[in-house]
């Protein structure tokens, strides 16, 4: 509930978040590779637009071969309680990654090494691992993960910095709150802002300050919501495949 007030609040004060269709149709244009399947759509994703998202370690990961119709990216999940690497992986692998790792132990293996893992390290509840997952290349949070990321990478880029006027009751923490994904990332822009004017200043009401642009903060945690609707569908979709496989066969 606390997290959810805290969302909403930031896009009061940053405004509604919503898709740019043009925007999309440039970055489709621009990455004009996205729509093909194995190596090539892989590397755009890892190298030109890749923002936490993308799969950054290139072909050699991949022992087999990508299906047609589908981009290999990478998500990070939660080890549950009581549970492993391997446990994991399986709310992800179904039959159609068997052209890429030829068994859920493969695969798991994989993620072991991608993380820094030795086999079957011992792993705590809580840990966070990065796995490469396999998505249609059409999906529409895919889609909109890539927008988002162009959007922040562009103003990260070239309107990183923003010169605002005090009001009445702000303080650093505030404005860096308004750039922010996170609270641990807050903290990291709240050092930045207060370096950028010469740390230890008092704000006043009518200064004028550097902050970090504040809409980045209404599009990272966008780009949050798309990464965790686009996680929880991977897993539906698994859960689904393997249900469907374990029918028996009509006669």
């Amino acid at each position: 509930m606390e997290r959810d007030n805290r969302l909403e609040e930031r896009r009061r004060n940053n405004g509604t978040i919503r898709v740019n269709v043009n925007a999309l149709e440039r970055l489709l244009k621009k990455a004009g590779t996205i729509a093909l399947a194995g190596t090539t759509a892989l590397t755009i994703v890892g190298g030109t637009i890749g923002y936490q998202f993308g799969y950054h370690q290139g072909v050699k990961e991949v022992p087999g071969y990508i299906p047609s119709g589908y981009v290999l990216t990478e998500t990070q999940d939660q080890i549950r309680v009581g549970g492993s690497v391997t446990d994991t992986a399986a709310d992800y692998y179904y039959s159609a990654y068997t052209s890429m790792y030829d068994s859920l132990d493969e695969y798991a293996k994989v993620i072991e090494d991608k993380n820094g893992l030795r086999h079957n390290q011992t792993v705590y509840p809580g840990d966070t691992i990065t796995l490469p997952v396999m998505v249609d290349e059409a999906n529409p949070h895919y889609i909109q993960t890539l927008v988002l990321q162009s959007q922040i990478s562009d103003i990260e880029k070239n309107n990183y910095w923003v010169q605002y006027t005090v009001q009445f009751g702000d303080t650093i923490s505030s404005l860096a709150a308004k750039a922010s994904g996170s609270q641990g990332e807050t903290a990291i822009l709240t050092q930045k802002i207060l370096e950028k004017n010469s740390s230890g200043r008092i704000l006043q009401a009518g200064d004028t300050i550097w902050i970090v642009n504040p809409e980045l903060g209404p599009l990272k945690i966008s780009l949050e919501e798309e990464k965790k609707a686009l996680q929880e569908e991977l897993k539906s979709i698994a859960e689904a495949q393997k249900a469907e496989e374990k029918k028996p066969l009509s006669n």
